[in-house]
């Protein structure tokens, strides 16, 4: 029977709703509304329109649950963020137990998972991934996620120790050695980018160079950000692709809250900036375009043809790239300009609070944005000036406007 009267004069009704689903179990006051209460359920079966239950649900069903109601909503994520986490399921996670039932994501499973992700499996023409830590980490927020449901009663991930693959990790630590770039290769790399791409391009691998700013807060930049008279600029936008026409449009915010910062710039890169403001006024000018203050520092002319518009999150890199082709470079990546620019400071025996300050900076510390804010603002100044003659002292200036 699915409807039972109870002692305190109560109707439960308790509807079977197949071997891997939970049983359906409500309370009424009377014993018509228990009997439409469970036609009503009958009907919702009759549709599968009911709970799965709880340990029957997938590594991946759990997955969805976490990234809609947990990943997405808690941390703010750039979509550069979203998609990489994505990919990272899609490719490392989700092939080898996206379809194993969560209750059964054992010890086991787990442990050979993580060192399939760390060595490999030549066999089976599986190579290390460089990265299998995330794997790790996003692996182990799923299960905690599942336990926090109720949907497993313990986290088997938690009793598993990090395997630790010594060639990988001395990969690692050359190919971040290789990040950091002399200053005679900077120069050469200058001179080369104007001679071959031009003053704008050559300004933008100035900027990367001497402000350690990252593309994604190069590229928004426009003339009102630049403080000409107080030699500041203000990084607080970034380039968000619009769905509806596919374009890049510049908005406020940062990837983190604690990349919002005013950078002083020396004499150097004023004059630089101000050199290439009055060129780029003539080039708009021969298009029929008026230079603004909401004009972009830098810009391109799209595939559709379209000019003026913010440069592709590639596009420093292809030209690098280009430069690496043509004359044997080193090769050259924006984010290592700006691990260089943070390596020259440590060298002088910068203080890190006023190099995390200039840099927005914030994987060594869990220091919050205010902490930050407690760096003296002439200390920056200072400290900008200093490298500037530090890298005079040592190689001769190799920006000249």
């Amino acid at each position: 029977m699915s409807i039972k009267k109870m002692n305190n004069g109560r109707y439960k009704v308790n509807v079977y709703m197949g071997a891997s689903h939970s049983r359906f179990v409500a309370y009424t006051d009377t014993k018509e509304e228990a009997q439409i209460l469970e036609q009503e359920t009958k009907l919702q079966k009759l549709k599968g329109e009911f709970k799965q239950k709880k340990g029957e649900f997938t590594f991946n069903e759990i997955y969805e649950m976490w990234w809609q109601k947990k990943y997405i909503i808690t941390k703010h994520h750039e979509q550069s963020t979203l998609d990489r986490t994505k990919s990272i399921f899609r490719l490392h996670i989700l092939p080898y137990i996206g379809d194993t039932k969560i209750k059964h994501v054992s010890f086991d499973i787990l442990e050979d998972l993580q060192i399939l992700w760390a060595y490999g499996n030549e066999q089976k023409k599986i190579q290390p991934y460089a990265n299998f830590k995330v794997c790790v980490s996003y692996t182990k927020q799923v299960m905690k996620y599942a336990l926090l449901k109720g949907y497993i009663s313990s986290n088997p991930y938690e009793l598993l120790d990090m395997p630790v693959n010594e060639t990988l990790k001395r990969k690692k630590e050359q190919k971040r050695r290789q990040k950091y770039y002399s200053r005679e290769t900077v120069r050469k790399s200058l001179v080369l980018m104007n001679k071959e791409h031009g003053f704008q391009n050559y300004v933008l691998l100035a900027l990367a160079y001497y402000l350690g700013a990252s593309k994604g807060e190069i590229y928004p930049l426009v003339w009102a950000d630049i403080n000409f008279q107080k030699q500041i600029i203000s990084f607080s936008h970034k380039l968000v692709k619009n769905k509806l026409n596919g374009r890049y449009e510049r908005v406020e915010g940062m990837k983190n809250g604690y990349r919002f910062r005013d950078v002083p710039i020396n004499d150097t890169i004023v004059n630089l900036l101000k050199d290439w403001k009055q060129k780029q006024a003539i080039e708009l000018k021969q298009l029929g375009i008026k230079q603004t203050p909401q004009q972009f520092l830098f810009t391109y002319v799209n595939q559709k043809g379209i000019i003026n518009q913010p440069l592709h999150t590639d596009w420093l890199n292809n030209k690098l790239n280009q430069l690496e082709t043509k004359y044997g470079l080193p090769h050259i990546i924006p984010h290592g300009l700006r691990h260089t620019f943070v390596s020259d400071l440590l060298n002088q025996g910068i203080d890190g609070l006023i190099i995390k300050a200039l840099v927005g900076h914030a994987e060594t510390s869990n220091m919050i944005r205010d902490v930050y804010g407690h760096a003296n603002e002439q200390s920056k100044v200072d400290t900008i000036k200093q490298l500037e003659e530090y890298r005079k002292a040592n190689q001769g200036e190799a920006v000249t406007g």
